[in-house]
């Protein structure tokens, strides 16, 4: 009886390192797909402009003095950081300039002929911490379904400039960048 039970606590024995065994294995596979997965980011800080933001070392980078472009390899993908100042005697709220710029962006991407625009999402966003607003649309043309965008906007308006982060790639491309894309606007900070 006793060599018995000891068979069975010895079988247990050796299930149980097995099973941690293959366990630590598995870890050691996730953990390494996790770090195969990771971006390094480089950071853009301008402080005379008032900002800091964070890009992925693999994508371009250049500046003019209409904006800031982060362009994805083989330009997949387009983010664009450009900064406004509202006129001294302008005191439009968030709201208001989120119903112009709507309105806008619309009537733009709609009087071009064969062009298409519909707003798929349009809800509150903070931006580095400020009242914001986002914006999610298609644009493209009718006549080529392979060149039709998937476009977000995020804004805000702080000392009387409105700073605004615009991705941009073709639909079947935009869920690929997303999450880069958030990562970029979620390091987006006024200083």
């Amino acid at each position: 009886m006793m060599s018995k039970i000891l068979k069975i606590l010895y079988l247990i024995g050796i299930t149980s390192i097995c099973l941690f065994l293959l366990l630590s294995v598995m870890d050691l596979k996730i953990n390494t797909q996790e770090t195969t997965k990771t971006t390094r980011f480089l950071t853009v800080e301008e402080p005379t402009l008032g900002f800091r933001i964070s890009y992925p070392s693999d994508w371009n980078f250049t500046s003019n003095e209409l904006g800031i472009y982060f362009s994805a390899p083989q330009k997949a993908a387009l983010v664009t950081l450009s900064i406004t100042n509202l006129s001294s005697n302008t005191n439009l709220t968030l709201e208001q300039y989120s119903s112009n710029e709507i309105n806008t962006i619309k009537s733009v991407e709609s009087n071009r002929v064969g062009n298409f625009f519909k707003l798929q999402d349009s809800t509150p966003h903070l931006l580095s911490g400020n009242p914001g607003h986002e914006i999610v649309f298609l644009n493209g043309t009718n006549a080529d379904a392979g060149h039709n965008y998937k476009t977000s906007i995020v804004w805000t308006i702080k000392n009387g400039k409105i700073y605004q982060i615009r991705y941009s790639a073709e639909i079947s491309k935009y869920p690929t960048y997303a999450p880069t894309i958030i990562d970029m606007i979620n390091s987006f900070e006024l200083l």
